[in-house]
């Protein structure tokens, strides 16, 4: 936990003037700061922590409990106000390492209102600033001060060995005392309850600018939020999840605060010494819980925020190798468009950003002010990175692309389905160069060094061309093929927004049997053909290896639709005119033995065999129109014939057909395959099937089996003999069993034993064509 002393510089934005009139300021050595603990009337006093508040306190607990010691209290600190004049007083309090406040700490709200629209007659006004600063703090001689009063605030956890401080308990005893002194809590109550203020902060997500981002609300992190009685301040930063955790343990209520900025960067409003804060609203005795709105100003800041904060603190993998800023930015926040006239003519550590769009009546979106905020810091980091250059061309076509490059290196890290959505045209200050080397397999440290090296939009072009001649890991086919992408590139940075490198995408990267793949040009290629400039247009499809691939129609969509009915490697290569050249491009897909239908493992002649199809298929919207006969063998029992599951029997073994007419919503249309399947007959122990076997069998259970030997006939069964498969033991069961001439269905059950399930039932049967009486075998057991 951090106390007030010492704290980095942050600052806080107040819309509430103080009445001047009666106020003295002091310069340092007119008056002592001890001096400053009598300058106000106890009974018009609100700050428990004010020394002579405290010492009474301390008095009257003293005079209840011996043990307490009599001390005078002596001031940790002292409340002052500040009078600055001009912007060099102001950079002076700044750097002076103390929390300043643009509003009295007296446990007020004091809600803030609209940033004022600036113009260039906009008068600068410096309000009063407000600060406790410790014992012995020396004054800056140039800056006007009032000592309102000394203050003694003690860590709670302190030591009490220490010279002028109370033992932990005591000093709790003092404020709960100095609480009903100053009339923050009623006399009737003895002893306030500590609590832990704490913190969640979410800003809202709408996506109004199209930016593909898919979230409701994100996290507010890295945030300072201070939680304040009077001029005691304790505060926390919110973690991954937009949570501070417990700030402090208090015994008085809590005033919150969030404060927009860092020891990095300051957020002002433009032409004012106001800081911006958002105080949540009430005085609170718990945690709060806070989404900050679309459409307000604490939107707007929780985007820029963020964008801050993942800039200066954040490591990402697109932008891993951007050199950053390292010094304090100052961020000055304005409603239109317009730079004052205290405005540098570029300035080189300010960013002056605007809350809407000139004109507009409607804040920006949290997610357009995280996306223009990463713009202004890639002028920040080109400042960084050359300050010479930068001077004389930010403003020009390579130094805008390389900020919008920036902006989108960031966005794209942050948020991994963003998509640009501006339509840029030809304006050269928006050319998109950077996503475009991006996208085709540079990395940021590969860009950043060819912008560094270079001194305008040509030479740029040609030391990334140089870093490619440079690599080792590629081949001189691959380093021409991809020096001419980036000629393509810096010849149409508005165009050129996608992988040159591969523009076709496959449905499924890895397919089984007879699956209907959809191949086409990916997103951004399919964008790119429909623009009416013509940079990108299909040739023809061609199938490398044709041999297992069939192609049911002919594409009307750039796309082609193929199935196979071969497993392996395919390769499909597509020919293509792309920015006036004519290129080739290939996509392997990788085809497995799986069906799209399922059919039985070992097909039996005579046998109800079920084919149907796959699962995954019919969840995507894929339906059977049609279950048919292949051959004259193969006979269908399903009716209807569109039903997931097809039901055959096959009258004869050998190599059978069975036909399927398939819906594919990708294809709006059908496909009509033809499966085949090597059917046997029976093996001895498979001339006898059971009729929907369980999945455990039961003891005097009755179950029915079928003979399946197909065109012959069973006449009888003389006998069965029961034996169980692992035990040498013989079951007698001859009343267990019944037959059906007519219908050859056997019924039966095996009387309960004191043995687990595992029998082998040997039947001995007759048929039309023999007078021989012949063998077969039955398993019935649950350890087959």
């Amino acid at each position: 936990m951090k106390r007030h002393i010492g704290l980095l510089l942050l600052a806080a934005l107040s819309v509430v003037s103080c009445n001047k009139e009666g106020e003295i300021f002091y310069r340092e050595g007119e008056q002592k700061t001890e001096e400053a603990a009598v300058t106000r009337a106890l009974q018009n006093a609100s700050d428990p922590f004010a020394i002579d508040a405290m010492q009474q306190a301390l008095d009257l607990v003293a005079a209840d409990d011996p043990s307490v010691p009599r001390i005078t209290l002596q001031p940790t600190g002292y409340y002052v106000k500040f009078n600055p004049q001009d912007s060099v007083q102001m950079a002076t309090l700044d750097g002076l390492g103390i929390e300043l406040f643009s509003h009295p700490l007296d446990n007020g709200i004091y809600p803030e209102t609209e940033p004022e629209e600036v113009t260039e007659d906009t008068p600068i006004v410096y309000e009063p600033l407000y600060a406790v600063v410790p014992a012995g703090f020396v004054f800056p001689e140039e800056v006007d001060y009032e000592l309102i009063h000394g203050v003694f605030i003690q860590n709670k956890r302190g030591p009490a060995s220490d010279e002028g401080q109370l033992p932990a308990g005591v000093y709790a005893s003092v404020l709960d005392a100095s609480l009903r002194l100053t009339g923050n809590v009623s006399s009737a109550r003895s002893t306030v309850q500590p609590f832990q203020p704490s913190a969640r902060l979410r800003f809202e997500i709408t996506d109004k600018s199209g930016y593909g981002i898919n979230n409701d609300t994100l996290p507010l992190v890295g945030a300072k939020v201070l939680a304040f009685y009077y001029t005691d301040v304790s505060w926390g930063v919110t973690d991954d999840n937009g949570e501070t955790g417990p700030i402090c343990t208090t015994n008085t209520p809590v005033r919150y605060e969030v404060h927009w900025g860092d020891d990095r960067w300051n957020v002002y409003i433009a032409n004012k010494n106001k800081k911006r804060i958002s105080i949540l609203d009430g005085t609170h005795t718990g945690p709060v819980d806070v989404v900050f709105a679309d459409g307000t100003w604490e939107g707007v800041m929780s985007g820029m925020h963020t964008a801050l904060y993942s800039y200066f603190y954040r490591d990402y993998p697109l932008t891993r190798y951007l050199i950053k800023g390292d010094y304090t930015l100052d961020i000055a926040t304005m409603t239109k468009g317009g730079r004052s006239s205290a405005a540098p003519v570029r300035p080189l550590r300010e960013i002056y950003f605007y809350g809407k769009y000139k004109g507009a009546s409607r804040y920006h979106t949290p997610e357009k002010a995280m996306n223009t905020m990463f713009h202004e810091l890639g002028h920040i980091s080109h400042h960084k990175l050359e300050p010479l250059k930068f001077n004389l061309r930010a403003l020009g076509k390579d130094g805008e692309s390389w900020a919008t490059g920036v902006e989108y290196a960031y966005m794209k890290s942050f948020f991994p389905e963003y998509t640009d959505p501006n339509n840029r045209g030809e304006k050269n200050k928006y050319t998109r160069v950077v996503e475009c080397l991006l996208k085709n397999g540079f990395s940021m440290g590969d860009i950043q060094h060819g912008f560094h090296e270079s001194g305008n939009w040509a030479s740029w072009q040609i030391e990334m061309r140089r870093i490619v001649t440079g690599r080792t890991d590629m081949t001189d086919d691959e380093k021409e093929r991809l020096c001419e992408i980036v000629n393509i590139i810096f010849s149409h940075p508005n165009d050129a927004a996608l992988d040159l490198r591969d523009i076709v995408e496959a449905e499924y990267e890895s397919v089984g049997l007879n699956q209907l793949v959809r191949l086409r040009l990916n997103e951004d290629a399919r964008k790119l053909s429909s623009k009416s400039s013509n940079l990108l247009s299909i040739e023809g499809w061609e199938i490398a290896d044709s041999d297992g691939v069939s192609v049911p129609h002919q594409y009307t969509d750039n796309s082609l639709f193929v199935y196979f009915t071969r497993p392996g490697r395919k390769k499909i290569r597509l020919t293509a005119n792309v920015f006036g050249g004519e290129r080739v491009y290939e996509k392997e897909l990788n085809v497995g033995s799986q069906d799209i239908v399922e059919r039985p493992a070992d097909p039996i002649v005579g046998r109800e065999e079920v084919f149907k199809l796959r699962q995954t298929l019919t969840d995507a919207g894929v339906e059977v129109k049609k279950w048919a006969s292949g051959d004259n063998k193969t006979e269908l029992l399903s009716f209807p014939s569109n039903v997931p599951n097809g039901r055959f029997r096959f009258t004869e073994k050998g190599e059978r057909t069975v036909k399927v007419t398939v819906y594919y919503p990708t294809l709006r249309g059908t496909v009509e395959y033809e499966i085949k399947t090597l059917v046997r007959d029976p093996e001895s122990d498979e001339i006898f099937y059971i009729l929907n076997p369980p999945e455990l069998f039961a003891y005097d259970t009755t179950y029915r089996a079928m003979y399946g030997v197909v065109g012959e006939k069973i006449t009888g069964i003389e006998r069965i003999e029961c034996d169980h498969c692992h035990y040498l033991f013989y079951l007698y069961f001859d009343d267990s069993w019944s037959f059906d001439r007519n219908s050859g269905v056997l019924s039966f059950s095996i009387p309960k034993h004191g043995t687990y399930l595992d029998y082998c039932l040997t039947i001995f049967y007759t048929v039309e064509t023999s007078d021989d009486v012949r063998e077969a075998r039955l398993f019935v057991s649950n350890y087959r």
